[in-house]
């Protein structure tokens, strides 16, 4: 379960994979409290705000990506 708790969250995983996730969860209060967890915290980040980037380490950042693209 802590393997796959992010990805179920996320809803990257398929369906009979989430199934037996979601029958798991149904049963076990520590798993389902462990997902809750995470969804929340997912959550909180996904609120924070982005800080601005400013023009030289963009393009610094820009740089990286197309060497490693090579």
């Amino acid at each position: 379960m802590a393997e796959q708790a992010s990805a179920f969250v996320d809803a990257e995983v398929s369906g009979y994979v989430r199934w037996r996730i979601r029958l798991h969860l149904a049963t076990c209060k520590n798993c389902l409290r462990f997902v809750r967890q995470i969804a929340l915290t997912r959550d909180a980040l996904g609120r924070l705000p982005h800080p601005p980037l400013d023009a030289t380490r963009e393009d610094e950042l820009v740089a990286a990506l197309r060497e490693a693209s090579r």
